[in-house]
């Protein structure tokens, strides 16, 4: 599960999932790209199909590819790949070469070629047989959910929302009468359970 720890989360995050995720991973571990490679690999190209950079945007326009739809949601990952799929056997190699660079970088550019070069049928191949093997998504996220990054991101998270209501409530209560009031209630919380926990 090294792969899911190091990029399935930034992928089902960016509007991927477990299984496509999967999929592309196992189609990158026959290829040699396997544990914690496959699954940075698979971060940076969700990273670069989500939040393009000038140079990206123009070659994935150069490509006639569409990573969002109209009301700017993200498109599944197996449409874009069908779409480069479909459309990059009608540019030249140069352009085409040149415009992939663009898009994912000069390291990144062959952990998308693997998938690609696959062929997107294969991978929804496997996405089927996890899909109706049922655990084994909810195995991943279980293997992610253990790992201390993850968790440590978890906490990160419930502390930022824990910083919002503080805010929240010192506007409530009125300046530092308010502050008083929560200093007091974090007080009076009993580590003995916490550390229990």
């Amino acid at each position: 599960f090294e792969s899911a720890k190091n990029g399935a989360s930034t992928f089902t995050s960016l509007g991927g999932t477990l299984e496509e995720f999967t999929g592309m991973a196992a189609v990158l571990a026959n290829a040699g790209i396997k544990g914690g490679e496959a699954g940075t690999a698979l971060r940076n190209v969700m990273l670069n199909l989500s939040a393009p950079s000038a140079s990206a945007a123009k070659a994935l326009k150069t490509l006639g590819i569409e990573t969002y739809d109209s009301a700017g949601k993200m498109l599944p990952v197996m449409d874009i790949l069908k779409q480069f799929e479909n459309n990059l056997g009608d540019i030249d190699e140069e352009t085409k070469n040149g415009a992939l660079k663009d898009i994912f970088g000069t390291r990144n550019v062959g952990s998308f070629l693997t998938p690609l070069s696959a062929g997107t049928d294969q991978i929804e191949e496997y996405i089927t047989t996890l899909e109706n093997a049922g655990g084994t998504a909810s195995n991943i996220a279980q293997a992610q959910q253990q790992s201390l990054k993850n968790q440590i991101t978890l906490l990160k998270s419930a502390i930022e929302g824990i910083q919002l209501n503080v805010g929240k409530a010192i506007a409530e209560n009125g300046g530092s009468a308010g502050l008083q009031k929560i200093i007091q209630m974090v007080n009076n919380i009993n580590m003995d359970s916490v550390k229990k926990a």
